[in-house]
């Protein structure tokens, strides 16, 4: 947690905009230039007034994802045992909940994220939403808190979308007075949001997270999403099972609609280049509840059901013992490089921006973003002017993204082709010079 050394660029990257969201910089510059911010600002806003407490914007983002977390699991239980009054039942969720973020989802824990940040709140709005009673739907208060909670995990991460659409069909379809309660609510705190947003940030906000271009391939999607939806066929199995009694429970429907919807738009957004498997944990969490309800429901026998999932157990203590012993090496490479960063006479642009957070270097270029620009208009003049300018004397890259493919960010090999010489290597992260000033 509170590690020096990171093992994913989302880290720094958040870090440098929590930086800019408490008053060190622009958060959402004008459009075309070398750097930008596609998220909306309620989790940079956050971890800055965190970081400022701990003093190190990466180490808060950990911790606010970390207790994320835990809220999303504790939401897990509680969702459960509402609807099935059954421990083992709403315990089952919560122990496959811890396994499969032990496994298959371990690069996100504690990791300085937002995803759970925003999932925590639309699971609270679920939460929230369903009633105790099968026979009853919602009253007004409980379906405008949730809608309020629903949009500031939009605010949060705007790819949140799976859970408030199937709240949107599911209250379509069960009252129409509800249904007109929630839209009501849901066009009030988006308002409210978006007229903050406006007047804090004006109209660089829109540009920033709706306007920026992102290369999408449908291939991707699918081949990004199949071995994640594979690892969640046992759950989507029992979903579907469950789906029988869907007649006798409102709630029950409201759930396989979520999961429904989260699946499909994790799909989809698994077509946006740089899109991780954290488009799939809406659907991970919803899951994981409808797998308690059809425990709660299936025969003697079928609990069996739950026998291969206890596997997880021994590949997260795998993975755990791994990142213990190999965290001394990792450290001593990062610090190498950091040290590398720290000595550049001038500014520095790092793909992996803990290296440059650490390291007192700033952000003077989003590989993801301005990379996307330039594979949608083959132009860098923008690059090109601030390397002639001094304005990036050196950049750090991950050589194993300059294998240039249909999935690949084009900005590594670019800044390779401009640059006047290697000045450090260790491993797969290489610092290049970019004016002969950084080659000293």
């Amino acid at each position: 947690m509170f590690a020096p050394v990171s093992t994913d660029p989302d880290e720094g990257w958040n870090a440098a905009h929590a930086v800019l969201a408490i008053g060190g910089g622009v958060l959402y510059p004008p459009s075309g230039g070398l750097t930008g911010t596609n998220y909306p600002p309620l989790s940079f806003l956050l971890a800055g007034l965190l970081g400022r407490i701990t003093g190190d914007m990466i180490f808060a983002g950990r911790l606010l994802a970390l207790f994320s977390i835990v809220c999303v699991a504790g939401l897990v239980w509680q969702i459960s045992f509402k609807l099935t009054r059954d421990r083992l039942a709403s315990a089952w969720p919560l122990l496959l909940f811890i396994l499969y973020n032990a496994t298959l989802c371990r690069s996100y824990l504690g990791m300085d994220d937002p995803q759970w940040l925003g999932q925590a709140f639309a699971l609270a709005g679920l939460a929230v939403l369903l009633p105790r009673d099968s026979s009853t739907l919602p009253g007004g208060w409980r379906i405008t808190l949730a809608a309020f909670l629903f949009v500031a995990g939009g605010f949060v991460k705007q790819n949140l979308v799976g859970l408030p659409l199937a709240v949107t069909v599911w209250l379509a379809m069960e009252s129409r007075r509800a249904f007109a309660v929630w839209l009501a609510a849901a066009i009030t705190a988006l308002a409210l949001g978006f007229g903050l947003c406006a007047s804090v940030y004006g109209t660089p906000f829109f540009q920033n997270v709706f306007l920026t271009p992102r290369h999408y391939e449908a291939s991707r999607a699918f081949l990004k999403s199949l071995p994640f939806l594979l690892a969640l066929l046992p759950m989507i199995w029992a979903s579907f099972w469950l789906a029988r009694f869907r007649q006798e429970d409102s709630r029950l429907r409201l759930l396989l609609l979520c999961a429904l919807m989260a699946l499909v738009t994790g799909v989809v957004e698994r077509g946006g280049m740089g899109v991780d498997i954290n488009a799939h944990f809406e659907a991970l969490s919803v899951l994981c509840i409808l797998s308690g309800l059809a425990l709660a429901r299936a025969p003697g026998a079928w609990r069996w059901f739950a026998v291969p999932f206890i596997a997880l157990v021994p590949l997260g203590a795998v993975k755990g013992w791994h990142d213990v012993t190999s965290y001394p090496a990792r450290l001593t490479a990062f610090q190498a490089m950091e040290a590398q960063i720290r000595a550049q006479p001038g500014p520095v642009a790092c793909e992996d921006l803990a290296y440059c957070y650490w390291a007192g270097k700033g952000y003077p270029l989003d590989f993801f973003l301005y990379g996307q620009r330039f594979l949608a208009t083959h132009k860098d003049s923008a690059l090109r002017d601030a390397i002639a300018d001094g304005k990036i004397s050196a950049a750090q890259i991950n050589t194993h993204h300059t294998q240039q493919s249909a999935f690949s960010d084009p900005l590594p090999p670019r800044l390779q082709s401009l640059s006047t010489g290697t000045l450090y290597q260790s491993g797969s992260q290489t610092l290049l010079a970019l004016s002969p000033r950084a080659q000293g």
